[in-house]
């Protein structure tokens, strides 16, 4: 996490905090933010899921922008689609990459 401060805060990103699963779902406003980075929540137990989601969609209501680090294997995009997305957001996609054969989310999958 250090190094991802240490880069935002060399590129004057005052409004943007990269935490853990852990620190982000302790926050309980996204009030002052215009991005939120969470650092692997493909990491966070299913116990606490449901929590980061709720944080993730409530920010992105507010247009925040959510933003993940992590390696995604194509086994965890069910996980990560929603919460960077949200849920009806990562059907729409997914369900679009099925009609058309064309990835939606190829960038999540490339990067």
């Amino acid at each position: 996490l250090r190094q991802w401060r240490e880069e935002l805060a060399g590129q004057n990103s005052l409004e943007s905090e990269v935490m853990d699963y852990e620190e982000a779902s302790e926050l309980t406003s996204s009030e002052g933010w215009r991005r939120l980075v969470i650092d692997e929540p493909q990491d966070c137990p299913g116990s606490a899921w449901s929590s980061l989601q709720r944080l993730a969609d409530d920010f992105r209501e507010a247009g925040v922008a959510v933003w993940q680090l992590c390696g995604t294997a194509k086994s965890q995009l069910d996980s990560i689609g929603p919460l960077l997305l949200g849920w009806r957001g990562w059907h729409v996609a997914w369900r679009q990459s099925e009609w058309t054969g064309f990835p939606q989310l190829a960038h999540l999958i490339r990067t």
